[in-house]
């Protein structure tokens, strides 16, 4: 399998730490070896030939240099002629052939007793700078003295990116490190020079070196070990409420490592009905990593307990309590508003509000509603929140004149309450006003200046009240009645009176205005004048008196005349 180094951008900075030897001291570095453009080379000193060994870049450095070891695996080391400080093969190879790189002082401070050399470089579980065996091994006046007689300290640690692991195949963290060697050369006599050889395994990235040189004999470390740490702490409001059973909510948990060194998190443990979106990674020094913890109850119970996460730390708190509780959900149905609508006219419609409410704890789901027949509604399906309600508009339209009525039923997924509602009406016949008059009215004879009487009935055949606002006569007739209310099925009877003002024929026509929705409202009526009788008086003048008229003459009696 071919496994990658991932790591950050090469922009780490040196974490080389300054130590103080004491008496007689000299330092050569090589910082920023990613970026720092070297005399003669045309690229990055490990992608390019290597025409000459580097001198030091670090300020007030000495003459020492970095060399490549090459000529084969006796001389050279394990590692292809063509790798250099960035190992970019493929292959993880042991460095226990006198390594690939090799920092030489031919000038050593004079009297040398301590020999100290610190190396940053890319490391990861698997490809390992001291594993399994890449400490590097000092040489003095070209004979190898042996490893560093003091146990490597790690200076410095960051994180920069992740890897695939070679061993487990998970993600791993990739660490810059800076370890510290340090050498006691004081029992060795005259010191020539200085030779150490090292490398990592292949596919490792060195940043920076140095290295120091004093005359002063040195028996303890120079290095201030910091102790690693990886402190675990919990937060987060996990007080999840009331929570209805089949629903969920969620809280954030928040796992903290205020620590120095990155915090691997192998799982995390719930109570029951809790459950999280993060179970297991790394968490870096003075970094964090949120996790979504969701209740999810499907029954009314009661949630208590802790949270548990199972870590490498070394210190803090890996619990934190947990409260909820969960009901059963409810649904509860309600009907109400006024169905019962009353007289209707047929092909017409009238109109009532009702109200479908839920009064649970979750929302209501309606699928459909039924209603009888002539009834009808503007809402149909949807959804009625916990504690809301729904008005529907119920129309009724009769279609007959005849008693409607029945229940409205509401189906839905109601756990409880009631889901119907009766509704009735009565459709009636559509309202009729029918006014009935004779097709003629036969008034008889008057004498001039005399009167006639005939009776003229107004009928209303409909089912509603007729209401006449007036009758119209003709010149010569009157009548008793001008207007008013006439029931259904009732009638009017009107005197007309004739009363001619000449003997002859007379003809005309008499109207009714009313609200009629059908039938006549006219009268053709006819009648005569008759002249009028005479009687004879000793004495007077002309009088009209009644259907006789007298006149009274000295002379004697004469035929009275039309006016």
């Amino acid at each position: 399998m071919v496994t990658l180094l991932c790591v950050a951008p090469h922009f780490a900075a040196a974490q080389i730490v300054p130590v103080n030897l004491g008496g007689t001291s000299d330092s050569d570095g090589w910082n920023n070896m990613n970026t720092y453009g070297f005399p003669n080379y045309p690229g990055y000193p490990g992608s390019s030939a290597w025409p000459q060994p580097m001198g030091s870049n670090m300020a007030a450095s000495g003459d020492a240099e970095l060399q490549r070891v090459s000529g084969g695996t006796t001389t050279g080391g394990p590692f292809p002629a063509e790798e250099a400080l960035y190992f970019g093969s493929f292959r993880q190879v042991p460095n226990d052939l006198g390594g690939s790189l090799r920092i030489e002082d031919r000038t050593p401070v004079s009297g040398v007793k301590s020999v100290v050399l610190q190396i940053q470089i890319g490391e990861a579980e698997g490809y390992d700078f001291l594993s399994p065996s890449g400490v590097p091994v000092l040489k003095i006046n070209g004979q190898t003295l042996g490893r560093a007689s003091m146990t490597p300290v790690r200076v410095n640690r960051y994180q920069n990116g992740v890897f695939e692991s070679p061993q487990t195949g998970l993600d791993e963290p990739v660490y810059v490190n800076t370890w510290g060697f340090q050498w006691d050369v004081s029992t060795l006599g005259a010191i020539s020079s200085i030779q150490i050889d090292f490398s990592a395994v292949t596919h490792a990235q060195i940043y920076a070196m140095r290295l120091d040189q004093s005359s002063a004999a040195l028996t303890s470390s120079v290095f201030a070990v910091t102790s690693e740490t990886r402190i675990i702490g919990l937060s987060g409001n996990l007080a999840f409420g009331q929570v209805i059973a089949g629903s969920s909510t969620t809280r954030t948990l928040t796992i903290a490592n205020t620590g120095n060194t990155p915090l691997t998190v192998s799982g995390i443990t719930y109570p029951s009905g809790l459950s999280g979106n993060w179970n297991s990674g790394s968490i870096a020094a003075g970094s964090s990593q949120n996790v979504t913890v969701s209740f999810a109850p499907t029954s009314a119970a009661t949630l208590s307990g802790n949270i548990t996460v199972a870590s490498n730390a070394t210190s803090g708190t890996n619990t934190i309590a947990v409260s909820g509780s969960s009901v059963a959900a409810t649904r509860i149905i309600g009907l109400s508003g006024d169905m019962a609508f009353g007289n209707v006219t047929v092909n017409s419609t009238a109109t009532r509000m009702m109200t479908i409410s839920n009064t649970g704890n979750s929302v209501l789901t309606v699928n459909s509603i039924s209603y009888p027949t002539g009834f009808t509604g503007n809402w149909s399906s949807g959804t009625i929140a916990a504690g809301s309600s729904r008005n529907v508009t119920v129309t009724f339209t009769p279609i007959a004149a005849t008693s409607y009525g029945g229940t409205i039923t509401v189906n839905s997924d109601r756990n409880s309450g009631t889901g119907t509602i009766s509704t009735s009406g009565t459709g009636t016949a559509a309202a009729t006003r029918i006014i009935s008059l004779p097709a003629s009215l036969d008034l008889g004879s008057a004498p001039v200046g005399g009167t006639q009487t005939a009776v003229l009935t107004i009928a209303n055949t409909g089912n509603s009240t007729l209401n006449v606002t007036g009758v119209s006569y003709p010149s010569g007739i009157s009548g008793d009645w001008n207007g008013g209310p006439i029931a259904a099925g009732g009638n009017r009877q009107v005197n007309v009176t004739f009363s001619p003002t000449w003997a002859g024929a007379f003809t005309g026509t008499l109207s009714v205005s009313s609200d009629a929705t059908s039938g006549g409202n006219a009268v053709s009526v006819s009648g005569s004048g008759t002249p009028p009788a005479m009687r004879q008086n000793a004495t007077g003048t002309a009088q009209y008196n009644g259907s006789v008229t007298s006149v009274t003459q000295n002379a004697g009696t004469m035929n009275a005349q039309s006016f």
